[in-house]
């Protein structure tokens, strides 16, 4: 059972730190850039204010980004 656990458990933890290492590593710009260009469809599906808090953003800031991110666009 310790072996199952194990083999069940490190993928799960590996992902889990690479998360905390860009948390640490990236600025709030970079980490929003990172995630909208990796998954873009999620603005439209998930509301802004999870979103930011999902990225560890002010929403205030959120939506500053996202505006930047639509002027830049055209």
């Amino acid at each position: 059972m310790e072996w199952l656990g194990r083999i069940i458990i490190t993928p799960t933890m590996v992902l889990k730190n690479r998360w905390q290492m860009q948390m640490i590593k990236l600025s709030p710009r970079e980490r929003f850039v990172q995630a909208l260009s990796k998954h873009p469809e999620l603005l439209q599906r998930v509301p802004q204010k999870y979103l930011a808090s999902y990225l560890n953003i002010n929403p205030e800031t959120f939506s500053r980004f996202k505006h930047l991110m639509k002027t830049v666009k055209m």
